[in-house]
């Protein structure tokens, strides 16, 4: 899959589930055969896939594992995945997203010399058919700062944007079986079981598009993605003693749910109701820029809210807007 190979690199396992059509699996699938890191060994999960899976993946991976899920939703699928992986280092890869070719190899990096880390995550950028999107990703957190913080009040940690260690991972039991924001309770319990290390570089690319799961279920019913999004807090918070931390982490959720309860009413269509959660964001949390973006969409729109934000962003690397147009063509076209 790469050009460099040393003996003495551990083994890293990537899990892909593979759900619906996937239409951008074979473009996710080259991005692992394109790293500049072996070993990896690459384990599909068939959640539900529409079509010849095999053949799509065989295509790309030949030595790629193809095991079905041993139930329904994306916890389930990855655990599939995850105990027919044998890596020293485990990554869960969705089948819409893109690594760049050094992710790996700068992750495994990270966490070879943070020996305390349980995972590791790096900077990414948002994108979608128009191209790259401006995010606020979570920046310069290193062993011994709160990764939990990060993880439940910036959160912005998709699962394809970061490497764990196969031990942690085992620790915690695994991923769990929620209908939704699985991931944040996966990833918040990581953060209390062991330190996270950001790699500051922009290594990955994460799709929003119709049909992905953090879009579609708040489109759906954005009333049950919030008290989703409020159990996965209150799990994680459990695992925390009581402390003055614990409860400055709860208030500040309680902030910021308003404006969580709008960015579900945006991706639903509901502006006025996002209208009314943001003004109640704004009169919580009348500091932060967060609120003020989520109004600028609900009011103005998205075209004018994807300006406003890319204004205060910071510039995203020279190549990021080909990258983003190679990973929206179909991959026969690509010149």
């Amino acid at each position: 899959m790469g050009s460099e190979v040393a003996l003495d690199h551990p083994l890293v396992s990537v899990v892909v589930p593979v759900h619906g059509r996937a239409d951008y699996l074979e473009t996710t699938l080259g991005a692992i055969r394109d790293q500049t890191y072996q070993p990896i060994e690459v384990v599909i999960v068939n959640e539900r896939a529409v079509g010849d899976l095999a053949s799509r993946v065989n295509r790309i991976l030949p030595g790629a594992v193809i095991l079905d899920s041993t139930g329904p939703g994306p916890g389930t699928a990855r655990n599939s995945g995850l105990a027919r992986a044998t890596g020293q280092f485990v990554a869960f890869l969705d089948c819409d997203d893109v690594w760049l070719p050094e992710f790996v190899s700068a992750l495994v990096q990270a966490l070879t010399a943070s020996p305390s880390a349980g995972f590791a995550g790096c900077t990414f950028v948002q994108f979608d058919k128009r191209g790259p999107r401006a995010v606020r990703p979570v920046r310069r957190t290193k062993p011994g700062q709160d990764a939990v913080r990060s993880i439940l009040i910036e959160y912005m940690f998709p699962p394809s944007v970061v490497l764990s260690r196969r031990d942690v991972v085992d620790r915690i039991g695994g991923w769990g079986d929620y209908d939704a924001n699985e991931d944040r309770v996966f990833f918040g319990r990581m953060a209390v079981a062991a330190p996270f290390v950001h790699v500051d570089r922009s290594l990955a690319l994460y799709r929003l598009h119709q049909d992905s799961r953090s879009q579609h279920g708040p489109a759906v019913d954005p009333y049950s993605w919030y008290r989703a999004w409020r159990r996965a807090n209150a799990t994680v918070l459990s695992e925390i003693e009581s402390s003055p931390r614990k409860t400055r982490l709860e208030r500040d959720l309680d902030a910021i749910a308003p404006r969580v309860t709008a960015q579900f009413h945006l991706i639903a269509g509901n502006r006025r109701s996002a209208i009314r959660a943001g003004l109640k964001a704004v009169r919580l949390a009348p500091t932060a820029r967060e609120p003020y973006f989520v109004m600028v969409r609900a009011i103005l729109g998205d075209r004018v809210a994807r300006v406003v934000r890319r204004a205060f962003a910071s510039p995203f690397p020279d190549d990021t807007e080909e990258r983003v147009r190679r990973a929206n063509q179909p991959m026969g076209s690509r010149s």
